[in-house]
């Protein structure tokens, strides 16, 4: 092997016994050196270019990995969307608190009107006069000649000395049961239970029950409150999980596309190492033998 008359030319000499033989043996050198110095020019790119490809591999699998388990970590806690689920929560609990302050508007109007009505019935008589029955003689004595009075009057006109008699002695009468009217005692007086009384008690028990009821729905939605309270705050424990896979999904699909940036760019630089050395002419016999100096 020697440099021919240009530097970038190495000319190859092969002696052999026969004229064939040596011209295979020339051309085989020169093939293997180019196939060999292209294996070494590409030696450091392609063993890059392997670890990519394992690494690729590797991130691939384990971004497949988290996927699923951030799939199987939606399903067992049963969320389809964190910020949707949050939103309908809070609005939830808003709907939620302006019902509890209607309803504690409602208990204190209730108790306000109770307190009144247990003030009235307080004030008022439970039993009530019925019926008063006075039984006098001057009474009698009234009716008796009022009754002689209409008798007459079917058979006398008015200006009849006994009917003017009977006007003027049930006039007295009246007159003096009138002076003393107020030192009047009734011979029979009924008492039975007042109206009023019994309209101010089923009142009272209507408004007793309507404050239960209110109550039991200030509790309700008190405790709707803090359930969906503590759902929130479940959730938002629930999103932080989350998104530590989503991070870690996000990082392993970044590592993809880099690691593939990377073989893109080890593949051109194995393409780019083209061989400078070429084989220019196939070797040829000589036209005479030459001399061997070997003794």
């Amino acid at each position: 092997i020697n440099k021919g008359s240009k530097s970038k030319v190495v000319e190859v000499n092969v002696t052999w016994k026969t004229k064939a033989v040596a011209m295979q043996i020339a051309d085989l050198v020169c093939e293997t050196f180019l196939d060999s110095y292209a294996n070494v020019q590409n030696a450091a790119a392609s063993k890059i270019h392997q670890y990519y490809e394992s690494k690729l591999a590797s991130t691939q699998d384990q971004l497949y990995q988290v996927n699923l388990k951030e799939r199987l970590f939606k399903k067992q806690n049963k969320v389809l969307d964190f910020e949707s689920q949050k939103i309908n929560l809070y609005k939830s609990v808003s709907e939620l608190e302006l019902r509890l302050m209607d309803e504690e508007i409602k208990l204190s109007d209730l108790r306000a009107r109770y307190s009144s009505v247990h003030e009235q019935l307080v004030v008022t008589d439970k039993k009530s006069i019925i019926s008063e029955v006075l039984r006098t003689n001057e009474g009698n004595r009234t009716k008796a000649l009022k009754s002689q009075l209409e008798v007459l009057r079917k058979r006398y006109t008015e200006s009849n000395p006994k009917i003017q008699h009977l006007v003027h002695e049930i006039s007295a009468l009246e007159q003096g049961q009138e002076s003393n009217k107020s030192e009047k005692k009734f011979d029979e007086v009924e008492y039975g239970v007042n109206p009023i009384f019994e309209e101010l008690k089923l009142r009272k028990l209507q408004l007793d029950t309507d404050i239960m009821a209110t109550q039991g729905n200030l509790s309700q939605y008190q405790q709707n409150i803090d359930q969906i309270s503590k759902k929130i705050a479940e959730l938002a424990a629930l999103e932080q999980k989350h998104h530590k896979l989503k991070q870690e999904i996000e990082n392993n699909e970044d590592l993809v596309s880099t690691i593939n940036n990377r073989l893109i760019e080890t593949s051109l630089a194995m393409e780019s190492n083209i061989s400078d050395f070429d084989i220019l002419e196939n070797a040829q016999a000589p036209r005479y033998p030459k001399k061997s100096y070997r003794k």
